[in-house]
Order: structure tokens, then sequence, then C-alpha cells
């Protein structure tokens, strides 16, 4: 049951029509007017800030219904001294150099001396588990309260917040959580062959989505729907999920490829208007090697989360640090072109909008009927080119079938289908005349 907030200044409407050279800021469908995030002492004009500048100094927001509603967004991080997760065989050692400066020194002796064969951080592999949970808190947020629901302003609102409180316990560190990263981890050796600290992808990490939802309904969710190899959702297959339940809640996951390197430019305004839909989750995604949780954007300009620092574990004492009162930006034109989008339907109405809206959105393609889709067949499959530079690199198995391609390849999922009854899958790389050869896993 949602319930509503208690805010009273709300200034956002949800029923605009996308208009990407208006003058105002979108989060996650709401809109907001053009607001200053930080002034030049000089003439009081906000700075254009790009990627390097928000490390340093990012945005500084002046309390307003905007600011609530940013500080308002569930939001993950690298976590330390977590419930431990065993390295597996053959895996990466939790003895990577990155953690060693990148942790707190006391935090990475404790570990080599209590847990030497354990993973107890994510830092280094995890940012796209991360960005994922942050994605799914958001659409649980969405579904369980309601799109203008506020910290500040729902103090008095007992059971708000403690639906709030609920929604961020079931991602804590630990394996009782059901959205743990513990239980990422574990449904991406499932499903994916991935091991502890090795690095997901948005396929990976929809797939895992999508079995962590089905391993829990009490999260209100009734179905997850995923594509890891297009933008393309069957239409039959929502209209069935309904036909059986019309209350039936579904969070569309899709794992799209735009571009070879780089976001191609036709698509940029694509990107903003599915942050301007109130149907939108956020997307999860980021540049070469990082990932972000990317939940609205001004003007060309992308707004995000950035999970790469680290905090101690979350759990009921740190409930607190979910929160981020600054934020970054990034123009699409510096995206990676990997991406996991989500969307939440929540009714029959809601899809036949949302179709609508479709029309306009080149990046999605409703399609009549559901083909084989790869995420379905082929365990270890990921298009995702965002290999992490902060990996452990002295360990690099062929896990996924971006090992087998260069880093920045497209991946040509057609000629997969061909070979789904054999169990052998062949990758042509673009760059190679050579014909990569192994086998698959089918389910």
């Amino acid at each position: 049951m949602t319930v509503p907030a208690s805010s009273n200044d709300i200034e956002a409407t949800s029923e605009q029509k996308p208009q990407i050279n208006d003058n105002n800021i979108y989060i996650l469908g709401l809109s907001y007017k053009n607001i200053p995030t930080t002034t030049d002492d000089n003439n009081n004009t906000p700075y254009q800030r790009g990627f390097i500048s928000n490390i340093f100094s990012p945005p500084i927001i002046i309390d307003s219904p905007f600011q609530r509603d940013i500080e308002s967004r569930p939001f993950f991080t690298y976590r330390t001294r977590f419930e431990p997760l065993q390295m597996a065989e053959g895996g990466p050692s939790p003895m990577m150099f990155q953690r060693f400066i990148r942790d707190n020194p006391i935090n990475s002796l404790e570990n080599i001396i209590s847990n030497p064969d354990c993973f107890t951080t994510d830092i280094g592999w995890g940012c796209m588990i991360r960005t994922g949970q942050s994605l799914l808190a958001n659409a649980l947020q969405l579904l369980l309260l309601d799109r203008h629901f506020t910290l500040k302003g729902s103090e008095t609102n007992k059971a708000a917040m403690q639906i709030r409180r609920m929604i961020i316990g079931w991602f804590y560190d630990e394996t009782s959580a059901p959205f743990s990263i513990q239980n990422f981890v574990k449904a991406g050796a499932k499903l994916c062959t991935l091991k502890p600290g090795e690095w997901f992808g948005p396929a990976a990490t929809a797939t895992s989505i999508k079995e962590l939802i089905s391993n829990f309904p009490e999260c209100g969710i009734t179905d997850c729907v995923i594509s890891i190899s297009s933008g393309d959702i069957p239409q039959d297959n929502i209209q069935d999920i309904f036909a059986d339940n019309a209350d039936a809640k579904i969070l569309i996951l899709l794992g799209v490829k735009l571009g070879l390197s780089d976001v191609n430019p036709k698509y940029g305004d694509d990107i903003l208007k599915l942050l301007e839909s109130k149907y939108s989750v956020g997307i999860a995604g980021g540049r070469p090697s990082s990932s972000f949780y990317f939940f609205g954007h001004e003007g060309p300009e992308l707004l995000y989360f950035d999970p790469h620092t680290p905090q101690n574990v979350l759990d009921s004492s740190t409930i607190d640090t979910c929160i981020s009162k600054t934020y970054g930006r990034l123009p699409v034109s510096e995206m990676d072109p990997s991406m996991m989008v989500g969307i939440l339907i929540q009714s029959p109405q809601d899809w036949t909008a949302f179709v609508e809206e479709c029309s306009d959105i080149r990046i999605i393609n409703i399609v009549n009927s559901s083909v084989d889709d790869i995420s379905e067949t082929i365990e270890e499959f990921d298009i995702c080119s965002m290999e992490s530079t902060c990996s452990n690199e002295s360990f690099h198995p062929v896990t996924s079938l971006s090992d087998v391609t260069n880093k920045d390849d497209y991946v040509n999922i057609q000629p997969l289908r061909d070979e789904f009854k054999s169990g052998t899958i062949f990758v042509d790389s673009p760059n190679s005349s050579q014909t990569a050869k192994r086998e698959g896993n089918l389910v």
C-alpha cells in the first residue's frame, strides 16, 4: 500500500511533456525550475562543472524542494568490514592492491589477520552492484511510498519513515537481507558464473535483480522483465502478467549498448527523455571503468550519484549513510554506451501510457511477441564494455563473452542464436579475423 508523503511544499509536477531544451531540472519524472547548485563569488551565477571538478568540489545545493528530493533518493556506495564473502577457487584474491590504498589501513590489516581468504569490502569491484542496488531501492521507494515522498517533511509521518527504513534494511550488507551485496554475489555465481570479487556488468546486474526479486515477493514487485541484449520489451509478456494479475507491479530492466566506445549522438535526447518519464527509476551506467547511478538531468548534463566512496558496513547503525547532499554532473557525450535502464509499471494504464511515450524514444522498442532472450539461455553473457580498471588485474579468467572480445567491441548477438541447441557459442570479434569458440551452458 502506498503511503503519501507529508511534505506540503512540493513544487514539482510529473505530468509535463519532455522538453529537452527548457530550463528545468528533471529528477525521475519530476521537474523543478532551474536552481543554481553553486555560485561564483564574483557574479552569483551557476558554475559549469565537469567530471574532474565534481570530484574535488562537488555541487552545493541550497535548501529547496529540489534539494530535499535529492537527499531522499536511496543511494549505496562501497562498504568495508561487512559479512565475509569467501573467495572462490580460481577467483580473485581479496588481497588486491586497490584495497590497501583506498581502504582504512586498520580495516585492511584486520582482514588479513582474521579473514585472509574472504572479501570484507567491495572496493574495486562492487560499483555496478551498488548502482543496481540504488536503482532497485528507488523503484521500491516509488512503489511503497510515492514519488513525492521526502525525508525532510515526513519526520512526523511514522508509517512512511518506517517503510523507508524497511526498504534500506533490505539492502543491509548481510546474507539475511534479500538485496544485500552477499546475495547479489550469490545470484551472479549461480546465473552468470561470476566469482566473488569479479566485476558485474549491466546484464549480470539485471539478471541478479530478477533472481533476487523472485526470491523475495514480499518486496511488492510482482515480476521483473529483463532484456540484456537490446531495448526490446515484449508486449505479450507484459499483457500476460496483467492478465493474471491486474494489480501487478512490473520492474523492467534493459541492458543496452548505445554505441561502440561512446554513446551514439542520436541517442542523447532519448536518454534525457527517459529520465524525464514518470515511469523511470534511473539508469545504472557511467564512464568507462566506473558505474554511476543516474537519476536526472539539467539540459544535456546528467545528474548522478557516485558509489566509489567507501563507508563502513551498512546496517541499522549506519542507515543514515544512504543519502547524499551532493551529486555529480556528466555530459551525455561522456557517458559509457553500456547501461542498465530501469522502468516501473504499476498498472495496465501505466503500460499503455508508457508505450505511447516510447514512440518518441528510439532506445526502447515495444515488440509484439517475445523472442528467446540471451539472459534466459546463456548464463555467461554480458554486453558491457565497462571493464573495471579497479579490479584485480593479476587475475583475469575468461568468464564472459566480453573476455573474448576487445573491451570496447560491440558484441554481435545474432550469431549466438543459431547455436543455442548445440551448446556451442561462436563469437566474431569485429577487430579480429579469428573466431572465438567456447562451450555455452544452456539452461
